[in-house]
């Protein structure tokens, strides 16, 4: 691992991508490799999800892909034996304590048509797909957006993580990276060292915008029409536990970024690609 370079709030983080442009001649890029593992396509829509009813066991990424006009995320769960996924979601609708349901965070809300991912291994079992983004303008079907998913046991799965070529650290005044950014695509380990839940998000401010436009958007995106959007998502990841740690595939192009860890980007943290 490179050297780890600790980056606080307030602080202005600049790097430089290593991007090039094709000369006259030059073949176009090479498409971007696959997404590790068993790829689980799943829609959120309003308010549902699509998804299959069992994927094997092993090394998998679920992709998730946005439809509808309200936010949704999705939260994978493990249930344990003798627990059902009836049972958790009449909790969730309940505003009930399920302390038993295993959170292994999952896939953030990004804007359609694009799509976000994660990638984890999954061991035969039960599990609950749900959705825990909600507003007090969100209507009840909202809290119902849980959704059953069998793990079956597989023998030629993957069972191990894949490499990544990039860590972040979500600390709980910033964030540490390592090692060096690089433009293109990146296989992305996010590691919650803080002491409570965290999310994770990383947007592309627009042309001509600028990151404190980006911050003042983000608290108030319920009362401000997302035609002034100042930014594009380019990969978020849902709430994860202390000590936990998920990986994420993200595609980077040079521009200034907004990474942050909290619902009111309370620990934003800029930095520029060039």
């Amino acid at each position: 691992m490179g050297k780890l370079a600790n980056f606080r709030r307030g602080a202005l983080l600049s790097v430089v991508l290593c991007a090039t442009t094709p000369s006259a001649g030059q073949q176009l890029e090479a498409p971007q490799p696959a997404l590790p593992g068993n790829v689980v396509e799943i829609t959120a829509g309003d308010f549902f999800f699509v998804a299959p009813d069992s994927v094997p066991a092993g090394l998998t990424t679920f992709q998730l892909k946005q439809i509808g006009a309200f936010t949704h995320d999705l939260t994978i769960l493990q249930l344990p034996p003798g627990k059902s996924v009836a049972e958790f979601a009449a909790l969730v609708e309940a505003g009930e304590p399920r302390p038993w349901a295993k959170n292994l965070g999952g896939p953030g809300f990004i804007d359609p048509p694009l799509s976000t991912n994660v990638t984890l291994v999954l061991e035969p079992g039960m599990y609950a797909l749900a959705c825990f983004v909600t507003t007090p303008k969100d209507p009840p079907e909202h809290l119902r957006m849980v959704k059953p998913l069998q793990v079956v046991p597989s023998t030629t799965a993957l069972s191990r993580e894949p490499p990544t070529d990039l860590v972040v650290r979500i600390l709980d005044d910033g964030y540490e990276f390592s090692p060096s950014l690089s433009a293109g695509r990146h296989l992305l380990r996010v590691e919650n060292a803080t002491t409570q839940r965290r999310l994770f998000r990383m947007e592309r401010v627009l042309p001509g915008r600028t990151p404190e436009e980006a911050i003042a958007w983000g608290r108030q995106r319920l009362t401000v029409p997302d035609t002034v959007r100042p930014t594009e998502s380019r990969g978020r990841l849902s709430g994860f536990e202390p000590g936990q740690h998920l990986i994420m595939t993200v595609d980077l192009e040079p521009g200034t970024y907004l990474v942050s860890s909290l619902p009111n980007r309370a620990t934003s943290q800029v930095f520029v690609v060039q």
